[in-house]
């Protein structure tokens, strides 16, 4: 996390979100915490492109579950295997888990996975809870 001028820690969140509208919602949702500092991407090409080739480095990753260029945990597993990206938590957010869903996200390493819908209220303060907790499971966000 960098330092803000005020001192107190800022969060540098990465969004991978293809729907716009779900995009605009979370960023919008994000931005409500004046400790976050957002910035939204479409599609895990330009993901990997932002984290390997940009000047921010992000503190964490919230990721959907379905690109359009491939899946969330396809996704994952890129950065996890990218050694200057491996220690940046990951949480996916999707609006299809199954049983075995859950498992290869468990498996790429992710720190933890949301369901949709979410509230946008709660938004920035359920990820700080589950960056802080390292929860992975299919627990909805209400």
């Amino acid at each position: 996390m960098t330092e803000r001028a005020s001192g107190s820690a800022l969060l540098n969140v990465l969004v991978v979100e293809d729907d716009r509208h779900i995009a605009a919602i979370i960023e919008v949702s994000l931005r409500l915490d004046p400790g976050i500092a957002v910035q939204v991407v479409d599609t895990g090409t330009d993901a990997i492109e932002v984290l390997t080739h940009g000047v921010i480095r992000f503190d964490l990753i919230l990721l959907d579950g379905t690109l359009p260029d491939m899946s969330g945990q396809q996704l994952a597993q890129i950065i996890a295997r990218h050694p200057g990206l491996a220690s940046v938590p990951i949480i996916i957010l999707t609006a299809a888990l199954s049983t075995e869903g859950l498992d290869a996200y468990r498996a790429t390493g992710v720190l933890a996975v949301m369901t949709k819908p979410f509230n946008p209220l709660t938004l920035a303060r359920d990820l700080r809870s589950r960056i802080t907790h390292g929860t992975v499971g299919p627990r909805p966000i209400v």
